[in-house]
């Protein structure tokens, strides 16, 4: 009677073990100190403290059963941090710089499926941010009656229509994932048109 107790106790604290350690959150700064750092988390617009930890030899962990799956952040010294996607799965990455851009713009994803979409997309969206921000810039020099001035604006719709296909492609090939959701709900919402009958009137204004 004893051995099955043992036995079952045993499998418990095994298959805990297992659980636990699939949820860890394991992280890597290059050229890093030996410092205290942060997980954060966003509750409404604003970031708050998660969990904190100490960085060694440039590597930190967390428990990942600790957190809700969403939008998660790692705060280095000066206030500098990146963000990645926590969904109740083991993550390992690895980065270096010294800015939040930096440190984004040179991640690895070593493990976590949903980082290895969602960490591309946000540095493709910031390339393409830029681009059209330089666009816009170029733009709004010149006078609308300018032919440079509607080819800027061509230059600028062609760039919103490729980072709207390629959240499409995010949303209908990774259904299943939470990055999925979460472009979703970044994306603007289309208002269709109102039905109208023959004759050209709305029939339900709602």
């Amino acid at each position: 009677m004893r051995m099955k107790h043992l036995f079952t106790l045993t499998v418990t604290l095994f298959l805990f073990t297992q659980v636990t350690f699939s949820q860890k959150i394991r992280i890597k700064v290059a050229g890093q100190k030996d410092t205290t750092v942060h997980l954060i988390k966003y509750f409404g617009k604003g970031l708050y403290y998660a969990d904190t930890a100490q960085l060694k030899n440039g590597e930190v962990s967390f428990n990942g059963a600790k957190q809700k799956p969403g939008i998660l952040g790692l705060l280095l010294p000066g206030q500098q941090y990146f963000e990645f996607i926590y969904n109740n799965e083991e993550i390992w990455l690895e980065t270096s710089g010294s800015t939040g851009s930096e440190f984004t713009k040179n991640l690895i994803v070593k493990k976590s499926e949903e980082n290895k979409v969602f960490i591309p997309y946000v540095n493709y969206i910031t390339k393409k941010k830029t681009e059209a921000a330089q666009l816009g810039d170029e733009r709004n020099k010149l006078n609308p009656e300018d032919a440079q001035f509607k080819i800027l604006g061509e230059k600028i719709d062609g760039l919103n229509k490729e980072v709207e296909v390629y959240q499409n492609n995010i949303m209908s090939q990774h259904k299943d994932k939470l990055v999925a959701k979460i472009v979703k709900m970044s994306t603007e919402i289309v208002i269709p048109e109102a039905p109208v009958d023959a004759e050209g009137n709305i029939i339900d204004s709602s």
